[in-house]
């Protein structure tokens, strides 16, 4: 288990593993001493003022290093894990597409609100095919080669399944990729479209009723009268 050197000296195993592929510049003549990554019966250094002491320090210096990048790389697969965890447990659709179309990444909401199916690929969603008026996408990326944001701008996707969804749509434009966000505000405008349905309900019939309505403020200053007070009072 010990390994030989030109002049009769040994070191160990892991000495040498951490040696591996390790280049030292020589101070005096510039000549590098490398160390191969393959195990061989003797390890012959090419200058004689290299001890092994100060080799052996060099192996626990890289060591060092290498226990470091060991930490960084755990520190950053935890914070790339709690960032995936932040995106998928957003309520707003998350998205990463390129200009031409390609979706490149999608968090749980948005998969969601395309309808793909667990484990589908993104590569199956043709971003352009998804807007109902295709010429809102011509606008919205438009306005990001222009101004390279676009924010509050809304439109109607269609999933894969042909649901209509109403959406308001951020995005950034960053080098041949645009990112940003979508939110699903197809109640609203259900809302919305339901409460004007109502208020033109109530108009028509107020408006042909026989019976005089009318509506007074807190002054006592009338703020609507049915057609049917104007016709009984005689003034229009």
């Amino acid at each position: 288990g010990r390994w030989t050197t030109s002049s009769g000296s040994w070191l160990s195993h892991r000495a040498l593993d951490l040696a591996a592929n390790l280049t030292v510049n020589d101070k005096h003549k510039g000549a590098p001493l490398v160390v191969p990554a393959c195990r061989k019966s003797t390890w012959a250094m090419t200058h004689s003022d290299r001890s092994e002491p100060r080799v052996v320090g060099e192996m626990e210096a890289l060591r060092a290093r290498l226990t470091a990048l060991e930490t960084e790389c755990a520190r950053l697969r935890h914070s790339e894990q709690g960032f995936q965890d932040l995106m998928d447990n957003s309520v707003a659709a998350i998205y990463r597409t390129t200009l031409n179309g390609q979706l490149v990444y999608a968090n749980a909401a948005c998969r969601r609100l395309l309808d793909l199916a667990p484990g589908q690929s993104l590569a199956e969603v043709d971003v352009p095919s998804t807007y109902r008026f295709p010429a809102d996408r011509e606008r919205v990326i438009g306005v990001l080669k222009e101004r390279g944001v676009a924010e509050g701008f809304e439109t109607q996707l269609v999933s894969l399944s042909g649901r209509l969804v109403h959406v308001m749509l951020n995005a950034r434009l960053h080098g041949n990729e645009v990112a940003g966000t979508i939110i699903d505000i197809t109640q609203h405008k259900q809302a919305e479209e339901a409460r004007r349905e109502s208020e033109e309900a109530f108009r028509d019939l107020v408006e042909h009723i026989n019976d005089a309505i009318f509506t007074v403020d807190m002054q006592g200053r009338l703020t609507y009268v049915s057609p049917v007070v104007e016709q009984i009072l005689g003034f229009t």
